[in-house]
């Protein structure tokens, strides 16, 4: 991860550094979920800051260890503007324990792998090496890395490209022939502008002006910063993927060889260049890369701040790819100027763009479902005997152990994530039910919950019931687990959905939950 990384290679290791940090900061105000751990010494009196330097500094030295001087540099001046003491202290060891932590989770997961290429063809559609290099680019080896989120990359992988005989092809051909052509006579300032502005697309300043705009604390701006690190992370992974299995041409192929394209609509240019030099896409065209990460960004933007519209008015933004700045009222402006961006420079179909931008969109929407979940009160270790939760919002931490059962009621919420119950789980009344990838030693039951209901790869010992919940906008969710018993759901507004991932069922399963 340097600066000569392609950013859909180093986002992996982007999201090892936020995601440490997040559960090093997190750990000290256990204020949400954590994502690995929370770190054992970890106390509300700890230094946030002397946490949040160690997790970073922990983890870019192993992955750049090349760079070891010049980070222990920036390291100890950090810690030297916080005061020496017990918060200091105790905050370096938590960072410690953060990183160690993520370093460890994420050991042997495919990053860095041995160079490998993608698939080439010389049939219409097909991917093969651009002018002006005419090489591969090494990094498909990408699709391969463990996500961070995403239980899999099969239940996120986006349709086929569409045939480049169909008049959908012909338009997204023409268009970007006349708008991302080098020598274009139809793209105005406007689109020039916005086509190089994305170019480097200022994602991490964006998340830095909301963040000071909105006054959030550390807590909070890591967690900004790791659901958006984490997401493009998967996301990338899925670009990988689909570009891999589709190796889709690029446009300055698609229109020097439209004579082989069997569409009548299309006309072939044998000299044509796109705006945007081509020897930085030695990969597959489809789905478009940036705005996967345009879908994700955006999207986590949307989901942390509860709306579109940018919160506190217009932001301006500057790009070190335009050397311009640009404003802008709402997310989904950033994610629409994106798609039009990669057209205007010449490297992404139109119809690529938006595939890109749905696919990542629905990463950012499924870690907002299932992650950093807010919490009221995080039990962890080993908690003897059962827990009858009435107010608040309970999580048992990762790794935490509850040997009784878990009762939940009168508005009360729960949320657990790789723990383990040795009872059973019953909830009525509940604000919110969350279990994923928990063992529970007995039945599960959740009845008239008001808010979200999440029952995802469990492994549960006796009978699931699922009933009359009313969650609104939000899907009860219930999928992936493994189930001794019978899963029965009923009178459930929305019905149950299992996201792809059908549940084992020891028993039967009835009702609503009958095709689940």
């Amino acid at each position: 991860m340097t600066s000569e990384t392609p950013p859909w290679v180093s986002a992996p290791d982007k999201a090892l550094v936020n995601g440490a940090v997040y559960d090093a900061i997190n750990g000290i105000s256990r204020a949400h979920q954590a994502y690995v751990a929370i770190p054992p010494s970890a106390d509300p009196n700890d230094s946030v800051g002397a946490a949040a330097a160690t997790a970073s500094y922990r983890v870019l030295s192993s992955l750049l260890p090349d760079m070891a001087s010049m980070l222990d540099s920036k390291y100890q001046s950090t810690l030297a503007l916080i005061p020496d003491g017990p918060a200091k202290n105790g905050g370096i060891a938590v960072g410690e324990e953060a990183a160690s932590a993520m370093l460890a989770a994420r050991q042997n997961d495919g990053r860095n792998a041995e160079d490998e290429t993608f698939p080439t063809g010389n049939g219409p559609g097909q991917f093969r090496p651009v002018p002006p290099s005419y090489q591969l680019d090494s990094h498909a080896w990408v699709r391969k890395v463990k996500p961070f989120l995403i239980p899999g990359v099969g239940r996120f992988q986006v349709e086929e490209p569409i045939l480049v005989t169909s008049q959908q092809y012909a338009a997204d051909f023409n268009e970007i022939k006349s708008l991302g052509s080098q020598s274009s006579a139809t793209r105005t300032p406007e689109q020039l502008d916005i086509g190089l502005y994305w170019q480097q697309a200022p994602w991490d300043e964006i998340a830095a002006q909301l963040a000071r705009r909105q006054g959030l604390d550390g807590s909070e701006t890591a967690r900004l910063f790791a659901m958006a690190a984490l997401a493009d992370a998967d996301g990338q992974i899925m670009v990988g993927h689909n570009k891999y299995l589709y190796h889709r041409w690029r446009p300055v192929t698609a229109i020097r060889e439209a004579d082989t394209d069997g569409n009548p609509a299309t006309a072939a240019d044998l000299n044509w260049l796109p705006l945007e030099d081509q020897s930085e896409w030695e990969h597959p065209e489809y789905p478009a890369g940036h705005n996967y990460a345009g879908g994700v960004y955006t999207r986590a933007f949307e989901n942390f701040f509860g709306s579109d519209t940018i919160p506190g008015g217009a932001i301006s933004v500057f790009s070190r790819s335009s050397n311009t700045t640009r404003r802008f009222t709402s997310f989904s402006q950033m994610a629409g100027e994106m798609i039009n961006a990669r057209i205007n420079v010449g490297v992404h179909f139109r119809t690529s763009n938006e595939v890109g931008t749905r696919g990542g969109q629905k990463i950012s929407d499924y870690e907002f479902a299932n992650y950093f979940q807010s919490c009221d009160r995080t039990v962890a270790g080993t908690r003897q005997g059962s827990l009858n939760l009435t107010t608040g919002v309970t999580c048992l931490a990762p790794g935490a152990r509850v040997t009784g059962s878990i009762n939940v009621s009168g508005g009360a919420g729960f949320v657990a994530d790789h723990a383990s119950v040795g009872g059973s789980i019953n909830a009525s009344g509940a604000s919110r039910v969350h279990i994923r990838d928990i063992s529970v030693g007995g039945s599960v039951s959740v009845s008239g919950t008001t808010g979200q209901v999440l029952v995802s790869r469990a492994n549960i010992s006796s009978s699931v019931l699922i009933a009359n919940n009313r969650t609104g906008q939000r899907p009860i969710v219930v999928s992936g687990n493994h189930i001794g018993g019978s899963l029965s759901c009923s009178g459930n507004q929305p019905a149950p959905v299992n996201d792809g991932a059908p549940n084992i069922v020891g028993g039967s399963k009835s009702n609503q939950c009958g095709s689940l």
